[in-house]
């Protein structure tokens, strides 16, 4: 494992402190290869996946947030109106 993987890897694990998850996380592993978004593997008692949004890529990742809420809050209306 090269030293910039072994940081990364170590601040993950290091930020599900931030997390209801942080107590029971017992390793963070670089997952796939994106270009947006740096994933990891975040494994205790349970298995988690954490992204680490690329800020160049989204300067504004509040707006981001927001959007992805208004788009569920209406699919979740549409599905919820449809019987599901």
């Amino acid at each position: 494992m090269d030293v910039q993987q072994e940081k990364l890897e170590k601040r993950a694990l290091e930020i599900t402190k931030e997390f209801q998850i942080g107590e029971t996380a017992k390793t963070a592993t670089i997952y796939g290869s994106g270009h947006i978004n740096d994933t990891f593997l975040i494994e205790g008692e349970k298995r988690y996946i954490l992204q680490r949004m690329n800020h160049n890529i989204f300067p504004n990742p509040e707006e981001v947030m927001e959007n992805i809420m208004g788009v569920t809050g209406f699919l979740k209306k549409k599905i919820q109106k449809a019987g599901g």
